[in-house]
């Protein structure tokens, strides 16, 4: 990742959309710290786009899943279950 200050931006503009259109992405400084980044219009268009909830993604495998013949357990599988491992001796009578 190339990094450039605001004043030598200006100068090199041309030559850094050419790098970004390659896929490069240019980062721009001000007194040395980061203010921007230049990148391609496709590589913006794909930051931009809304992302999946991960429920959604869980739901789309859990399918994929079912359809291979995977099963899973289901509330009612767990009905009626209780851990005992933590209860105190001297508590039950």
């Amino acid at each position: 990742m190339a990094t450039y200050s605001i004043t030598e931006a200006k100068k090199r503009l041309a030559e850094l959309v050419r790098q970004a259109e390659g896929g490069r992405v240019v980062r721009i400084t001000r007194r040395g710290r980061r203010v921007a980044v230049l990148v391609s219009d496709r590589d913006f268009t794909r930051l931009e786009r809304p992302r999946r909830k991960i429920t959604d993604h869980l739901a789309d495998w859990r399918k994929e899943m079912r359809k291979r013949g995977i099963a899973f357990a289901t509330d009612a599988d767990f009905v009626g279950l209780r851990d005992k491992s933590c209860v105190d001796p001297m508590i039950q009578k």
